[in-house]
């Protein structure tokens, strides 16, 4: 069994440098998007400015005052600013391997983390500071402490600070605690208080010190958006399209015979996926936040069908 660890943490390593070898190679090429407005941003808040009374900002606080604290540091040092994205992807990843070793086996954990590194959005995405990476890092490393270690206190910190974060990421976390609210009253007061700390004390000093600016910009402004249905259901079919091996290895699943292990995983999957559908306005990153319970499915259900086979043969 050691040995066989062993190789699932040395598989892992070279997979995590191969996909660093084909990322990297965007950290220092500036690209035209919304990355460059927040780098701005953080740069304003260096000089004293606050988002929100000084500036629009349409999200949560804790990306761009990270993003203040990278240029605080460095300055204006795009392969910096450009490594968040791509450093929360990494740690992403080898959560993800843990969750799937852990619950499941070296086999689902390879396979798992293969499918979230080598996914078209996350290749794509790694190098783009938009704050949808962090806050997917974040929300799965409060998965992890959650469903891995029972760690309810540390998990609502995640989830808190991944609220904070971007407001996509509450969907997923909302269906656990709802799950949580039917089969553990006792445990859900845990993880629900825990997250609260953290999201409500952060909107509520916004509010307190920005009012209406705060909640117009991080709140209402994503109520009022012009819907764009037809275009909202091709960048749907593209994403699809373009990470078609993620999206088949999910489809693998029905042929899975034991589907109870993963079924805090595919709930809020699926949940999530047709909230999707309900945006006014959707974007290719969005579906970042659903990829890792999706990686975790499909290397489930992938190394389950071989064993199956295996077994038969």
């Amino acid at each position: 069994m050691l040995k066989k660890d062993k190789l699932a943490y040395a598989l892992f390593f070279l997979i995590a440098i191969s996909f660093l070898f084909i990322a990297s190679k965007g950290l220092a090429m500036p690209q035209p998007g919304d990355e460059n407005v927040y780098f701005y941003m953080g740069k304003l808040i260096t000089e004293g400015k606050a988002p929100y009374r000084d500036f629009f900002h349409a999200h949560p606080p804790f990306h761009i005052y990270l993003i203040a604290l990278i240029y605080k540091i460095f300055g204006f040092n795009i392969v910096a600013l450009k490594l968040i994205p791509l450093v929360s992807a990494l740690i992403s990843s080898f959560v993800i391997f843990k969750i799937a070793k852990e619950k499941f086996g070296n086999l689902e954990a390879t396979i798992s983390s293969l499918l979230f590194m080598f996914s078209y959005s996350v290749m794509f995405n790694s190098v783009f500071s938009l704050g949808i990476m962090t806050a997917t890092m974040l929300m799965i490393l409060g998965f992890y402490f959650l469903f891995n270690k029972n760690n309810y206190y540390l998990a609502g910190l995640f989830f808190g600070l991944a609220g904070i974060t971007r407001l996509l990421a509450l969907i997923p976390i909302f269906v656990v605690l709802s799950i949580m609210s039917l089969s553990n009253r006792k445990n859900f007061i845990k993880l629900s208080s825990a997250f609260l700390i953290i999201f409500l004390a952060v909107n509520i000093s916004f509010i307190l010190l920005f009012g209406n600016d705060y909640i117009n910009a991080v709140y209402k402004f994503h109520l009022v958006k012009s819907a764009g249905i037809n275009q909202n259901l091709n960048e749907y079919l593209d994403i699809v399209k373009l990470n078609w091996i993620l999206f088949l290895s999910v489809s693998a699943f029905i042929f899975v015979k034991s589907k109870k292990p993963l079924s805090m995983l595919a709930i809020p999957s699926l949940v999530y996926l047709i909230f999707l559908l309900a945006l006014k306005r959707l974007f290719g990153f969005y579906f970042i936040v659903v990829f890792p319970f999706l990686a975790i499915i499909g290397g489930y259900s992938i190394a389950s069908i071989y064993k199956e086979l295996k077994i038969n043969n």
